[in-house]
């Protein structure tokens, strides 16, 4: 979800409704695959509902020291987006609700281009919740109170000291 039109991206190139950061060589990796899940977002809201956006993230490597466990990650959105306009967020990991903190210290937060996601430098929501790099499986959801056109985000990987940027969904 971003504030331009899905179809095509910053670059020109259509959008992705996966990235897949196992692919990403480098001396550690984080095996991780990112999807938008259509199923459970609602991209075009009717009258009285709001826009929701749901992804699954999956680990996808080896038990090896190479590949590393997801320590957190940074979703971009909207500059324009304010805190107040995001609701009912909602966090599963391996089958179980996770219990969600919105704010600032929280477990999920809105991290802005002034005061970015320390490590990774990303701006975005970022959801500050491990995962297992072999068997790990995350589904995330957060509803807009105001549609916004959808695009291409950002997606921003944080996990063993390293980061992994660059991937839009």
């Amino acid at each position: 979800m971003a504030c331009s039109a899905c179809g095509q991206s910053r670059t020109g190139a259509a959008c992705n409704l996966e990235v897949d950061y196992s692919l990403v060589s480098g001396s550690r990796i984080l095996p991780f695959q990112i999807s938008l899940n259509l199923t459970d977002s609602v991209l075009n809201p009717g009258v009285g509902q709001n826009q929701k956006f749901c992804y699954d993230i999956e680990g996808v490597g080896e038990d090896k020291s190479n590949f590393a466990d997801l320590s957190h990650f940074v979703l971009g959105i909207c500059d324009e987006i304010p805190e107040e306009q995001i609701k009912n967020i909602t966090v599963v990991i391996n089958g179980v609700a996770q219990e969600v903190e919105f704010g600032e210290g929280g477990n999920v937060e809105l991290r802005t281009p002034e005061h970015p996601d320390p490590p990774t430098g990303c701006p975005g929501l970022k959801f500050d919740f491990p995962l297992d790099k072999v068997s790990g499986k995350m589904h995330i959801c957060f509803e807009l109170t105001v549609p916004r056109v959808v695009g291409g985000v950002d997606t921003c990987l944080f996990g063993g000291g390293v980061t992994a940027k660059g991937l839009l969904i």
